[in-house]
């Protein structure tokens, strides 16, 4: 076999040993891998930083005070006088979308009457989707 003329020169090659520190090579080579930018810890404390001051932002914010919201005057309302409606005429011929026509009815006096309901808003103020404080009701 013949002798390869690199790796006569390889054996040749002494390194001094007052330069290279293996030890130093690896400690600093172990420093540089570790090594880590700054940019997003500051950016991981900006964030929390915000986001306790917005938890603590929405859990203990006072009460405003409870200005009601303007809205329309109440007005009470009074129903007109409801006058009973006339009867049917019995010479007139009866609608087919009419109750007695439905029913078979010929008489008018067999219809049902209704009774006049005075007063039919409720003596309290309407419900509505506001809370108390922001002028709604109970």
């Amino acid at each position: 076999m013949t002798p390869d003329p690199v790796f006569d020169r390889l054996d040749r090659f002494t390194p001094d040993a007052s330069t290279i520190d293996p030890a130093a090579i690896l400690f600093r080579a172990g420093r540089a891998s570790a090594r880590t930018p700054w940019g997003w810890k500051l950016a991981v404390a900006g964030l929390l930083v915000t986001n306790v001051l917005t938890a603590f932002a929405v859990g203990f914010r006072l009460p405003a005070d409870p200005d009601p919201i303007p809205g329309p005057a109440l007005v009470p309302v009074i129903p007109p006088a409801l006058e009973p409606t006339p009867a049917p005429d019995p010479t007139s011929p009866l609608s087919p979308w009419s109750y007695a026509a439905m029913m078979g009815i010929t008489d008018p006096d067999q219809l049902p009457h209704s009774e006049l309901v005075n007063h039919m808003t409720p003596a309290e103020p309407p419900l509505t989707a506001r809370p108390t404080w922001m002028g709604g009701t109970d």
